[in-house]
């Protein structure tokens, strides 16, 4: 059985931007109405401004996306539904609210 964290750690987030991973917050949409994607391929996170109705839902699909780095780091890809991975964002943002913080500042998101 595949094992998720239960939380994103600021050194979860520290590991993978040491690694090279990007975001990027597009101003357009996505074609397809995605939220935002994880491309590992380029090691990079693209966030899509106008799909999102609020701050909460921009963070939350950060947090979403950076659950995809970190699968993909541990070689889970595609073994984890989108429910669990919600769940991991829910508990990162009650438990960990600095976690989001920490990832705005370090990449200077601004949105």
């Amino acid at each position: 059985m595949v094992r998720l964290k239960k939380t994103i750690t600021i050194r979860d987030v520290q590991k993978l931007a040491e690694r090279g991973l990007e975001i990027l917050i597009k101003k357009g949409r996505h074609p397809e109405g995605n939220f935002g994607l994880y491309y590992p391929e380029e090691d990079e996170i693209r966030v899509y401004l106008p799909q999102h109705s609020s701050k909460k839902e921009i963070e939350d699909t950060i947090l979403h996306e950076y659950v995809h780095a970190l699968e993909g780091q541990r070689g889970f890809k595609g073994k984890i539904s989108h429910g669990e991975i919600d769940i991991v964002v829910n508990r990162t943002v009650r438990r960990r609210p600095k976690v989001i913080e920490f990832i705005k500042e370090l990449y200077e998101l601004d949105y």
